[in-house]
C-alpha cells in the first residue's frame, strides 16, 4: 500500500494584520498551533489508522505598545479595536485549523479508501484462486467420473457381449451340443490321462532326486569320513614326528654331553702326558680333533638328512590334504550342478507340456468357433 501522508502545518489565516498590530517576536502568531500524532493498526486488513489533533492555544491578552487599549467613540458607538483584532484573529486561525482538519481527514479518507481498494484486490485475487482451484477440482472428479462411467459402460457392454455368446452358444443345435460334450468328455479323459502321466512321472522324479540326493549325502558323508579320517592321520603322524624329533633331540643332546666327557676325558689324558710325549701329544691332538670334527659333521649331516625327510613328508601330506579337499570341491559342485541341471530340465519339460496344451486348448476353441 502507499504511504500515509504526512501531517501539514495548518494553512496560515488570509487575514493581514493592520500595521498598528503587535509584531512581538515572544509572541505566538495566531495561525501557530501543535499536533499531537495517534497511529494505530486496525484488527481487518492490517490497515494503518493515522489520526491527527490539533490544539491552538488561545492568545494572551497582552497590551500593544502601537495599538491603544481603550476604547474609542465612532460614530456615537464605543469601539474596541483591540478586541476586534483579536476575534478576527482567532476566528480566521479556527477557519484554517477546520480546513486542514477536514483535507487531512479528506486524505485519511482518500488513503483508507485505497488501502481497502488494495485489501478488495487481495480477496478478490485469493477468491479467484479458490475458484480456480475448486474448478480444477471439480473439472478432476468431473474426469474421473466420466472415466469411471466408461470403465463401467465398457465393463456391462462386455458383460452383456459375453452374456449374448454365452446364449449363442446356448442356443446350439442339440447335435452340435452332444458333440462338444462328447469331444469335451474325450478331452477331458485325455487331460486326466495326461495329468496322471505327468503327476507320475513327477513322483518318479522325485523319487530318483530324492534318491541322488541320498546317494550324494551318503558319498559326501564317506567323503567326510574319509578326509576326517585322513586328517586324524596326519595329527597322528605329525604328532608322532614331533614324539620322534623330541626323542631326536633328546638323543643329541646325549650325545653332545658324551662327545662334551669324552672331550674332557682326552683334555685331561692329553694334559696328563703332556710332558712326557710333547711331539707325539701333537700328533695325536691333531689326529683327535680331526676324528672330532669328521664326527661333528657325520653328526650335523645326518640332522640335515633327517630334516629333509621330514619337511618332505609334511609337504606330501599338505599336498595329498590339498588334493583331497579340491576332490571333494569338485563332488559337491559336480553334485550341485547335476542337481540344478535336472530341476531346470524339468521346469523346460513343465513349460513345454503347459504351452502345447495351451496351443491345443486355443485349437480347440478355434474349431468349436469354426463349426459355429
Amino acid at each position: 500500500g502507499c504511504a500515509p501522508p504526512q501531517p501539514q502545518q495548518p494553512p496560515q489565516s488570509s487575514h493581514r494584520q493592520p500595521p498598528s498590530a503587535d509584531v512581538s517576536p515572544n509572541r505566538p502568531s495566531a495561525s501557530s498551533s501543535y499536533a499531537r500524532v495517534t497511529t494505530g493498526r486496525g484488527t481487518e486488513g492490517g490497515i494503518e489508522q493515522v489520526v491527527v489533533k490539533y490544539n491552538v492555544p488561545p492568545l494572551p491578552p497582552e497590551v500593544s505598545p502601537l495599538l491603544p487599549h481603550r476604547a474609542r467613540r465612532q460614530n456615537g458607538d464605543l469601539v474596541d479595536e483591540w478586541h476586534i483584532l483579536q476575534e478576527m484573529h482567532t476566528r480566521a486561525g479556527e477557519s484554517g485549523q477546520r480546513m486542514y482538519q477536514e483535507e487531512l481527514k479528506g486524505r485519511q479518507r482518500a488513503y483508507m479508501d485505497q488501502l481497502r481498494q488494495q485489501q478488495e484486490e487481495v480477496k478478490a485475487r485469493e477468491r479467484a484462486k479458490e475458484a480456480e482451484k475448486a474448478s480444477d477440482l471439480e473439472w478432476v472428479n468431473r474426469s474421473v467420473s466420466e472415466d469411471n462411467e466408461k470403465a463401467q459402460r465398457e465393463k456391462q457392454m462386455r458383460q452383456e457381449k459375453q452374456a449374448a455368446i454365452s446364449s449363442m452358444y446356448k442356443s446350439q443345435e442339440e447335435a452340435a451340443r452332444l458333440r462338444r460334450e462328447r469331444e469335451r468328455e474325450a478331452k477331458e479323459r485325455e487331460e486326466a490321462v495326461l495329468l496322471s502321466r505327468m503327476r507320475s512321472e513327477m513322483s518318479e522324479l522325485e523319487r530318483l532326486e530324492h534318491e541322488r540326493a541320498l546317494a550324494a549325502r551318503r558319498r559326501a558323508e564317506v567323503q567326510k569320513a574319509s578326509v576326517m579320517e585322513q586328517v586324524e592321520a596326519q595329527k597322528r603322524r605329525q604328532h608322532e614326528e614331533r614324539m620322534r624329533d623330541a626323542e631326536y633331540a633328546r638323543k643329541y643332546e646325549e650325545v653332545l654331553v658324551a662327545e662334551d666327557e669324552r672331550r674332557a676325558e682326552v683334555e685331561r689324558a692329553r694334559a696328563e702326558r703332556i710332558g712326557k710325549l710333547e711331539i707325539m701329544s701333537n700328533d695325536n691332538a691333531a689326529r683327535e680333533r680331526e676324528l672330532r670334527m669328521e664326527e661333528d659333521r657325520r653328526f650335523l649331516e645326518n640332522i640335515a638328512r633327517e630334516e629333509t625327510r621330514k619337511e618332505q613328508r609334511e609337504r606330501e601330506d599338505r599336498e595329498r590334504a590339498a588334493r583331497q579337499k579340491q576332490q571333494y570341491a569338485d563332488y559337491l559342485n559336480g553334485v550341485m550342478t547335476s542337481k540344478q541341471e535336472a530341476q531346470r530340465s524339468a521346469k523346460e519339460a513343465e513349460v513345454a507340456e503347459g504351452e502345447r496344451q495351451l496351443r491345443e486348448f486355443r485349437d480347440q476353441v478355434a474349431r468349436e468357433k469354426e463349426e459355429t
